[in-house]
């Protein structure tokens, strides 16, 4: 067994009674569990462990989200179990489990360093296997939030889903985990987007869809270690409100409360409305994509759908975001107008979710405006 020196302050962490943790890492070799010890008064107590994670030769990500901090618990400490063999374990991180939100609850509290989940207010971008020339981990520093475009289908006209870093961006598997990996380290949120304009067949209209989609991209988190799962589904018919909501239970059921589930739909997508409303507090955040259409008023659009989010399909303010794309044509608005919807939305709703922009490449190549005059409009 290995854990974390409970003597030295800075190895252990301090808890509030009735909260839980996620603890992170990365593993390669035999079959670890985590740990987890608590301090009550002046005595060490073990908490509980994980189940055993898979034997792997080359380095997988683990996480495990530890039961309720008993009453009168001062410090938690995390450490690795290993029955027999040899593992290297690296990176481990502990972060508090984000609360679910209370019916009468109008914003969570304000994220700290050590707390699962989205950093809010979101300011998000899209990272595209085909953008070249545009590391994960070396995008600008304003972005909380990284998008992993696309996971696809496999072209078999199932749910099953596949994904390479590599589709004309030049940068390999191994390659690519390293980028999650640092990102991460950055105190950034990396996601894997599902879909896109070109879903290759990708289709979830059952539940046998359903299983299929999980249990494929399960194996893509785990190979890269995202922190969640974004819905990108675009295709009318391919899905439905049920097959999205039976999909994310799936997957907060497997990964545990802290497990990030966002969606990027049309804002008019009436299947993913009807989502939002019926998976609750497990959509961590909604920004409609309002871009890709013309639009008199992209402000007033903002503005109406996020009102219709709220009144009509109860979706929190502090869950709803929007999602830009700079320029100057007719589908596109230039960047002032989104910093304008930045500060409107947060005149109107004080606790509003945040925005996210497409793509990377795109940006970087017109010097990163969203960077850098939308992110600080955030307050």
């Amino acid at each position: 067994m290995l854990i974390s020196n409970r003597k030295v302050a800075s190895c252990t962490l301090t808890v509030d009674s009735g909260s839980r943790y996620v603890v992170r890492g990365w593993y390669r070799g035999s079959s670890p569990r985590l740990a987890a010890f608590v301090r009550i008064g002046n005595r060490w107590k073990a908490l509980g462990t994980s189940r055993a994670f898979p034997r792997h030769t080359t380095y997988r990500s683990m996480s495990w989200t530890t039961p309720r901090m008993p009453a009168r618990a001062r410090a938690l400490a995390v450490g690795v179990v290993l029955r027999r063999g040899a593992v290297v374990v690296d990176d481990i991180t502990v972060r508090r489990v984000k609360p679910s939100a209370g019916s009468t609850t109008v914003a969570p509290p304000p994220p700290s360093s050590t707390e699962a989940g989205l950093i809010r207010p979101v300011r998000g971008i899209y990272w595209t296997n085909w953008g070249r020339d545009t590391p994960l981990d070396s995008l600008p520093s304003e972005y909380n939030l990284l998008y992993a475009a696309f996971a696809y289908g496999d072209g078999s006209g199932t749910g099953r889903a596949v994904f390479r870093p590599d589709d004309g961006s030049g940068v390999s598997a191994a390659e690519f985990a390293r980028q999650v990996r640092v990102a991460q380290t950055q105190g950034r949120r990396v996601v894997l987007s599902i879909g896109g304009a070109n879903p290759v067949g990708l289709r979830m209209e059952t539940q046998a869809h359903v299983d299929q989609l999980v249990s494929s991209v399960s194996s893509i988190v785990d190979t890269y270690g995202f922190d969640g799962i974004d819905w990108d589904l675009e295709q009318a018919g391919t899905f439905s409100a049920d097959t999205l909501t039976a999909a994310t239970r799936a997957f907060t059921d497997r990964y545990g409360p802290e497990f990030i589930v966002t969606a990027a739909p049309s804002p008019s997508s009436a299947p993913y409305k009807e989502f939002a409303r019926r998976v609750g507090d497990d959509l961590d955040l909604i920004t409609p994509q309002y871009y890709g259409y013309v639009s008199a008023d992209r402000v007033a659009d903002i503005r109406w759908r996020t009102f219709e989010l709220i009144e009509t399909y109860g979706v929190a303010p502090y869950r709803i975001g929007f999602g830009a794309k700079v320029g100057n044509d007719a589908l596109t608005s230039p960047v002032g107008v989104w910093r304008d919807a930045v500060i409107a939305m947060q005149h109107r709703y004080p606790d509003f979710g945040g925005a996210m922009v497409w793509d990377a490449t795109a940006e970087r190549l017109a010097g990163n405006p969203f960077a850098t005059t939308v992110s600080p409009a955030f307050h």
